[in-house]
């Protein structure tokens, strides 16, 4: 007796959806073996790739932090008053990205910033978000950071059907990647290879009449962006980006310990930048935002040597010429983002040339 065609039609199904998993497993260990897991669809606000390619070390400093970190330091301006600091040419660079948790900066500095890469201090651009278990763009940061390996330890962010589906997408990510790899689609904004290759990354760069002029147009091309917050984001705050705000408990804390315990092995010094936000958007932020961030900052500050770079204090973080929106700096802002930074910097890399001199 033959068998009836519907379990011979779902039989086959389900053998070519096995061969479809099979050979996406094994397009995701290619891409895992070529290095070519930075070769992303959207490689905003950094290329990544470039850095892994060209990048051969050493770094004095690199940044890490959400778009407001990219934004809001620039490395040309960093190096510019590092090396006056310390006379002596510095190399830092930006490889802050959209969306950034504690949880993806983990992943990215195990991945990049490792043996000759790894800096002698590592900014971490903090913020509210960016310690979050429950931020809702974290979904995100799995889905584009993670690796193969990494899905088991994953699992621990799911909380709804948004969340599976990121841990799951490492596995697929494999074919996407190599068509975007073979097409050259992936290289779709080539002035961002350019500001990783000859200016470090981030946003903004200074020192030439070509740098203004890449300034100017990365602002003008975001010039509806105030209106566009002021009106979608500022309003609507708590749901999109605070439902339910949770910082030391779950795994985004895990992945912090985990990079800040990898910094102290490596010998790399860690600083914890905050950076200004517009009044208005303080202004909409939860109220209880506030207190759980801090309270959870001080713990992390009493259990690792850390340094804390606070807000500047300066009158120029409550004019809204220096933002692009509400909590994204300007090229003038990150200028002086940057040499602010510098003063907290110089130090460390001064006490740590010393230390090798004295060696």
């Amino acid at each position: 007796m033959s068998r009836a065609p519907a379990t011979v039609l779902t039989r086959r199904g389900m053998t070519v959806i096995l061969w479809a998993l099979v050979a996406s497993l094994a397009c995701a260990l290619l891409v895992e073996q070529r290095g070519l897991r930075w070769v992303q669809g959207v490689v905003w606000p950094n290329d990544l790739y470039a850095f892994q390619q060209i990048e051969q070390g050493p770094l004095d400093v690199a940044v890490i932090g959400s778009s407001r970190a990219a934004f809001g330091v620039s490395p040309s301006s960093l190096d510019l008053c590092l090396s006056q600091q310390l006379g002596r040419p510095t190399h830092s660079v930006n490889l802050s990205r959209s969306f950034l948790t504690t949880y993806a900066a983990d992943l990215l500095t195990e991945q990049l910033l490792v043996g000759p890469r790894a800096p002698q201090v590592l900014v971490l651009g903090i913020e509210p978000e960016i310690f979050d278990e429950h931020n809702p763009k974290l979904p995100i940061n799995v889905a584009t950071m993670a690796g193969l390996v990494d899905i088991p330890e994953a699992l621990g962010t799911v909380r709804d059907l948004r969340g599976l589906f990121a841990v799951l997408r490492p596995m697929g990510r494999g074919p996407e990647t190599l068509a975007l790899y073979a097409s050259g689609r992936w290289d779709s904004k080539p002035w961002l290879r350019w500001m990783m290759l000859h200016h470090g990354g981030g946003m903004f760069c200074t020192g030439s009449e070509q740098c203004r002029r890449h300034n100017k147009d990365v602002e003008a091309s975001l010039r509806e962006w105030w209106d566009i917050v002021a009106t979608t984001l500022l309003p609507n705050l708590k749901a999109q980006r605070f439902p339910a705000y949770e910082a030391g408990t779950g795994p985004v804390h895990h992945h912090t310990e985990r990079l800040l315990a990898r910094a102290e092995r490596q010998g790399v010094q860690v600083v914890l930048m905050e950076l200004p936000r517009h009044p208005a958007f303080r202004q909409a932020m939860p109220s209880e935002v506030g207190p759980r961030y801090q309270a959870y900052l001080s713990t992390l500050l009493e259990a690792h040597p850390l340094t804390l770079h606070r807000v500047p204090t300066d009158d120029w973080t409550l004019h809204r010429a220096y933002y692009v929106d509400a909590e994204h700096l300007t090229a003038a802002g990150a200028h002086r983002v940057s040499k602010d930074l510098c003063r907290s910097i110089a130090p460390l890399l001064a006490a740590e040339s010393s230390v090798v001199g004295g060696e």
